[in-house]
């Protein structure tokens, strides 16, 4: 209810720092279409702050309760755990967001199929990937290792539309030697929290095919 109220002001066009939480939590005359409002419980206090935490930055609550008892509602002034919810929050400056679901990263197959012949060497290739819960711009990394984990190159480009790529040019690509070669892509959200690095097993195979030599057949 609380979600589809917020996403109703903010298809309206009402900006989300101008959304404050308001809620009426106090009952009405017995046989009304208010007979039911009452002010809600402390279980149920910790589960309101936190999911307007999630959607509305630093929530300030505009709270309407009755200090009485209205159709056997149980007020604020007598209830001492609802009252130290509500204190725990305003001493806090407002409840924190649930932890968000963390930001991921992931490298796309490059070349095909992950094998770097001396054709696609010779033309330069793209490393790419896709990413979840990371804003625009954010800076991504992305190391090329050897077998024995020592960096050969870094590239480094940004995530746009939860997507990213660079290209290894010509140069880098036949810079690499043969064999089996690890990436590496690094990124961030804005609040720092960093997606599980990705990595992919690249193999070279850049030599040049030696020429076949026909069988030596002698005369006679």
């Amino acid at each position: 209810m609380i979600s589809a109220g917020v996403n109703e002001a903010l298809s309206i066009g009402v900006p989300l720092a101008d959304i404050v939480p308001v809620y009426q939590a106090f009952g009405g005359p017995p046989g009304t279409a208010y007979a039911s409002w009452t002010v809600p419980t402390a279980d149920q206090e910790q589960t309101i702050f936190p999911t307007w935490g999630s959607l509305v930055p630093s929530p300030q609550f505009d709270y309407a309760y009755s200090w009485g008892v209205q159709s056997g509602d149980v007020a604020l002034e007598s209830d001492p755990s609802l009252a130290q919810v509500l204190a725990q929050h305003n001493s806090s400056g407002g409840s924190p967001p649930p932890p968000p679901n963390p930001p991921t990263n992931a490298i796309d197959t490059s070349a095909g199929n992950n094998t770097i012949n001396a054709t696609k060497a010779s033309a330069g290739f793209v490393i790419s990937g896709t990413t979840s819960g990371i804003e625009d711009g954010q800076p991504v990394t992305i190391d090329i290792l050897d077998s024995s984990q020592v960096l050969l190159d870094t590239l480094k480009t940004t995530d746009q539309a939860n997507s990213w790529l660079v290209t290894v040019t010509k140069a880098q690509a036949t810079a690499l030697s043969e064999g089996i070669d690890i990436v590496t892509a690094n990124v961030s959200d804005q609040a720092g929290n960093q997606a599980m690095q990705a990595s992919v097993s690249l193999t070279w195979m850049t030599a040049q095919p030696r020429p076949q030599r026909l069988p030596f057949i002698k005369a006679r």
